[in-house]
C-alpha cells in the first residue's frame, strides 16, 4: 500500500487592471501520475502570468509490506501556498496506508480547496484493491492497496489537474 498524493495549493489575489498585460499566460498544473511499486509523481504548479503561482501536490510514498499491522502517518506532501500577489493556502496532505495482517488499504488522496479527501475501499487478502483517482480540481490520488498474496503491480490513483479562475470586474 502507499500514501495518498497531496492536494494542490491555492492562491487568490485582486490585481489592478493597469498591472495586467494585454495577454497573460495561464498555466494549469497537471495532476500527479500514480505509479506501481514506486513513489507517485508530483503534480505541477498552476500560475497566472508572473503575478502568482500555486504549488502542485507531492506524490504519495510507496510503503514496504509488513506482517505487523501498522497505520503509517501521511506524508507532508500538500502543495505549497505559492508565491506572488494575494494570499495562499497549502493543499491537504495525503493520508498514510494501513498495512499488515494479510491486507492493506492505501492512503486517501489529499484535499484541495475545491474538494475533500479521496476515498478508497479496503480489500481482501487475494484481491487487488481498486485505486482511486482524485475527483476534484487539484486533488491528490489515493494510494494503491492489495493483499500480501497478490503480486500484481498496482498503481495508485492519479491526481487531478489544477484550476485557474480569472474574473474581470468592470
Amino acid at each position: 500500500g502507499g500514501d495518498g498524493g497531496g492536494g494542490g495549493g491555492y492562491r487568490e489575489a485582486l490585481i489592478p487592471a493597469e498591472e495586467l498585460a494585454d495577454e497573460e499566460p495561464v498555466v494549469v498544473g497537471q495532476g500527479g501520475i500514480g505509479v506501481a511499486r514506486s513513489d507517485g509523481g508530483d503534480g505541477g504548479p498552476s500560475s497566472f502570468g508572473s503575478h502568482m503561482t500555486a504549488g502542485g501536490g507531492g506524490g504519495g510514498i510507496a510503503r514496504a509490506a509488513t506482517n505487523v499491522v501498522i497505520k503509517y502517518p501521511g506524508s507532508n506532501n500538500g502543495g505549497g501556498p505559492g508565491t506572488g500577489a494575494g494570499f495562499g493556502l497549502r493543499g491537504g496532505n495525503g493520508d498514510g496506508p494501513w498495512l499488515g495482517g494479510g491486507g492493506a488499504r492505501g492512503g486517501r488522496g489529499g484535499a484541495s480547496q475545491f474538494g475533500l479527501l479521496q476515498t478508497i475501499p479496503s480489500n481482501s487478502n487475494d484481491t487487488a484493491g481498486a485505486n482511486s483517482p482524485a475527483s476534484n480540481y487539484g486533488g491528490g490520488g489515493s494510494g494503491a492497496s492489495k493483499g500480501q498474496n497478490n503480486t500484481d503491480p498496482l498503481a495508485g490513483g492519479n491526481g487531478t489537474d489544477g484550476l485557474v479562475i480569472v474574473e474581470v470586474w468592470a
